[in-house]
């Protein structure tokens, strides 16, 4: 079983597409499902299959959204994130 620990503790302490460090935010897929219809047929992301991971970052700088689907690949990308209890 995957471990989603700092994950969930995220996801908790915050509103939905969660900030977890400047301009970078953390989704749960069902959130960017349901985010993705309201989006324009131009909008980049439009067609990406977001049920194929678990969680998702996203940026406010147009990258394309990484998917994630535990604690693990959480810390290959923000390998200082930490969560204050």
């Amino acid at each position: 079983m995957k471990k989603t620990i700092l994950i969930s503790k995220i996801l908790s302490s915050r509103r939905v597409a969660c900030e977890i460090q400047p301009g970078a935010f953390l989704s749960l897929a069902e959130d960017m499902i349901a985010d993705q219809l309201a989006w324009d047929d131009e909008d980049h992301s439009k067609d990406i299959d977001f049920s194929t991971s678990a969680f998702w970052i996203t940026t406010d700088d147009g990258v394309e959204p990484v998917g994630i689907d535990d604690d693990a690949e959480l810390l290959e990308i923000f390998p200082n994130l930490s969560v204050d209890e």
